[in-house]
């Protein structure tokens, strides 16, 4: 085999491991996000109610047993629902972070599939039971 038939079998391996890679990042992808849209079967679902009485918007997190899941942004004095599929019980807390102000965390709470969390965001932070910075 010649030096430039190993080089291009070479590409061919890189390319190939290069498409796997990116298949297996975007099915992940696919599992660690939320949605406004009340999926069908709701067995599964963690159902995320956020009521912000803040003046601003805030951006609003989950935080999975480590893992980031974004949700969305809650409009100032406004509520919104969320949904995220979740494959069984864990250990869950709810982040935010108001516009132009402080970032908040709730405490961890072991929730199921099939639950649902009610948080209110006070126009004062110092009611929020949690971690306000």
């Amino acid at each position: 085999m010649t030096i430039r038939q190993r080089i291009n079998r070479s590409w061919v391996f890189l390319l190939l491991a290069l498409g796997v890679t990116a298949c297996s990042s975007s099915s992940q992808g696919s599992t660690i996000s939320a949605t406004t849209e009340q999926p069908a079967d709701m067995s599964q679902v963690l159902t995320v109610i956020i009521h912000n009485d803040q003046l601003d918007p805030v951006r609003t997190w989950l935080l999975i047993e480590g893992q980031r899941v974004r949700l969305g942004e809650v409009r100032s004095n406004s509520s919104q629902t969320f949904y995220y599929t979740m494959p069984g019980i864990r250990q869950v807390r709810l982040e935010f972070d108001v516009s132009l102000g402080q970032r908040c965390v709730t405490v961890d709470r072991p929730l199921s599939p099939g639950e649902s969390i009610d948080v209110r965001i006070p126009v004062q932070l110092t009611a929020f039971p949690g971690v306000c910075r």
